[in-house]
């Protein structure tokens, strides 16, 4: 049987491709103009709304213009609806094209696979390509993407309101995006050989339950039971080993990223509340920028 090792350094930029293609260049090119537009259009009607609320008001409490600023707000929040609806659908639509490309490959591989490929890889390797892996593509790689395009677009988003309602927190930008390089770095290096470990260390799980299942007659014949739990605990031991550290490494990622994202509010409010001391900003504006740097 082939030993089977884990993959060091970067994912591969062909993989990412590889993906891509199986989604299809168009659709992923409509994803990514999805979000950034209902995000823009979001950040813009928090702009227009800010504005608004500082239009000056007339003797009897109207304001002139409200027509329009009402119509240009509600095309602003339709906008952003159907773009969450394009993003949401084309999205699904390209994760199930390419878990179907995807499975499709895997499965006409192992169809024509020789009989020595069967001889050298473990039952369990297979089922785990079929199963953890599948799900993964199915799964968890749609929700992953959806986390970047959100949490991406959302950041740049803030970052954008914030310079533009108190541009001195320019000044700060570029400290922070450093500070956040530097803690993602280190977070992705050990958690991507992490869970390369655990895929690998649950491939010895299904191959041993396979093998029990196969020869359950002959170890209870011999009373071996015990062995067999004993050892199945061992690999399920070997398992966790890779399995807990990872689940400890997102929360030591989830701190730091508090304490950057509590930075931006503090450095947000400090400019801000300078900013209005100097009456080069108004009350909307100021609003807007805290409101926006509380969303970090």
């Amino acid at each position: 049987m082939t030993t089977e090792t884990a993959e060091t350094g970067n994912i591969k930029f062909s993989v990412v491709v590889s993906y891509m293609r199986s989604v299809g260049y168009l659709v992923c090119f409509i994803i990514a103009m999805a979000y950034a537009l209902q995000n823009a259009a979001q950040v813009y009607s928090s702009i227009w709304l800010s504005d608004w609320s500082n239009d000056p008001q007339n003797p009897d409490g109207t304001q002139n213009g409200t027509a329009l600023r009402l119509g240009v707000y509600g095309a602003l929040g339709m906008t952003q609806a159907l773009m969450v609806l394009a993003s949401a659908f084309s999205l699904s639509y390209g994760s199930v094209i390419a878990s179907t490309i995807l499975h499709s490959k895997m499965l006409v591989r192992i169809f024509r696979a020789p009989m020595s490929f069967f001889d050298t890889t473990p039952l369990g390797r297979i089922v785990n390509r079929f199963s953890k892996d599948i799900y993964l593509i199915d799964e968890v790689i749609p929700r992953s993407f959806t986390g970047l395009f959100m949490t991406g677009f959302q950041c740049l988003s803030t970052f954008v309101v914030i310079v533009y309602s108190t541009p001195i927190f320019a000044a700060v930008v570029v400290p922070l995006l450093i500070l956040y390089y530097f803690v993602q770095r280190f977070y992705i290096r050990t958690s991507r050989q992490l869970k390369r470990l655990e895929s690998i260390s649950r491939s010895p799980i299904y191959s041993h339950f396979s093998e029990t299942i196969a020869g359950v007659s002959t170890i209870r014949a011999y009373g071996l039971q015990k062995g067999f739990t004993r050892e199945n605990e061992l690999k399920l031991d070997t398992n966790q080993m890779a399995y807990y550290p990872n689940i400890t490494s997102n929360r030591w990622l989830a701190l730091r990223l508090e304490i950057v994202g509590n930075l931006i509010v503090l450095f947000a409010a400090v400019f801000a509340v300078v900013e209005k001391n100097n009456g080069s900003v108004n009350a909307g504006v100021v609003g807007l920028s805290i409101s926006y740097a509380l969303q970090v």
